[in-house]
């Protein structure tokens, strides 16, 4: 092969693994998919507390969570402003609680959660909000999770005491008035305060009979110190 044919063969040579390796290193650009994270952000859950109170407060403290379905705390955007609990991104998860620690007189302070009666939340479309009044909301959650204790308990045998059932009752017809005043916030607002104060105290009556309940059952442990 002569100087001028090999000169042509080897540019010839040259010009394809050129070509074949700009190939290869731009195939990522073509058949990876986009690494930018799918926005998640919807529309605007607002929980507005109602301070009917009469102590000095805080009622509300600043530490506000998300919770999923199976109660698990998840990242999201929530957050307690000076208008009351928001949320507009919860990061994928379409169904949720909302979790603060809320002052409840005539029963404490406590971690509780708001999660739509058990149907739980699911954000409105970007753009839009709705609102709700904060323990309206912890009312109606407290009360709907205190029936579904008494339902499941009862399918082993056990009956509420009177005084459960007279503290769940009371506040089953208390958050019936709450629901029936929502038009007018401040007696909405003291009608759950109230439903929500009797409904801790049912919850707290409910599992120690139950648990009384299944210790008589169940007898003594002689075996046990």
């Amino acid at each position: 092969m002569d100087r001028r044919n090999f000169i042509k063969n080897t540019l010839i040579g040259s010009v394809g693994t050129i070509a074949a390796a700009n190939s290869i290193l731009s195939a990522p650009t073509i058949l990876t998919s986009s690494r930018a994270p799918k926005s998640t952000l919807g529309g605007e859950l607002i929980f507005k507390p109602v301070f009917v109170q009469k102590g000095m407060g805080p009622h509300l403290y600043d530490l506000v969570w998300a919770t999923d379905k199976d109660w698990d705390t998840f990242y999201s955007n929530i957050k307690l402003g000076s208008d009351g609990i928001k949320i507009s991104d919860s990061k994928g998860k379409q169904k949720f609680g909302i979790n603060a620690r809320w002052n409840v007189e005539g029963f404490g302070y406590t971690n509780i959660t708001a999660d739509n009666g058990g149907e739980f939340y699911e954000l409105p479309p970007e753009g839009k909000s709705q609102e709700f009044i904060l323990q309206y909301e912890f009312a109606k959650s407290r009360v709907a999770r205190n029936e579904s204790r008494v339902q499941l308990h009862s399918k082993n045998g056990w009956k509420p005491s009177t005084e459960s059932a007279g503290l769940h009752a009371f506040s089953q017809t208390l958050f019936e008035d709450a629901t029936k005043s929502k038009s007018d916030k401040e007696k909405c607002a003291e009608l759950s305060q109230k439903s929500l104060m009797y409904a801790l105290w049912a919850s707290e009556k409910i599992e120690l009979d139950k648990a009384n309940y299944e210790i008589a059952r169940m007898g003594k442990r002689n075996d046990f110190f």
